[in-house]
């Protein structure tokens, strides 16, 4: 017993050593808004309990997939423009009241 939690122990040192190597290595890993995960030294975090360990580890992981939540949506955003966008494409068709197509001028 004693032994597994001190294998899952120094597992869980390893995966939070590394998400400090990875943010340190792109600063833009997760979003800005998650990045007081890391104001906390790394020793200092190292030397915490088990308990603080996994709640880091859990935070950072909701962090990273918010940033690949955000990044799909812009992706999607940018490419399903709506009319409203000011990127939308700036000479759509639209109907007369007589029906008849006609071009909007480029505005700008």
């Amino acid at each position: 017993m004693q032994e597994t939690f001190r294998i899952r122990y120094q597992k869980l040192k390893d995966q939070v050593r590394q998400a400090y190597l990875d943010h340190n290595s792109d600063l833009f890993l997760i979003p800005n808004d998650m990045r007081q995960l890391f104001l906390l030294p790394l020793e200092d975090r190292l030397s915490q309990d088990i308990d603080s360990l996994q709640c880091f580890q859990a935070t950072y992981t909701v962090a990273l997939q918010a940033l690949q939540t955000t990044k799909q949506k812009q992706a999607a955003n940018f490419f399903f423009l709506s009319e409203e966008s000011p990127y939308a494409y700036p000479c759509r068709q639209e109907r007369t009241h007589g029906g008849a197509l006609f071009r909007r001028p480029y505005s700008f």
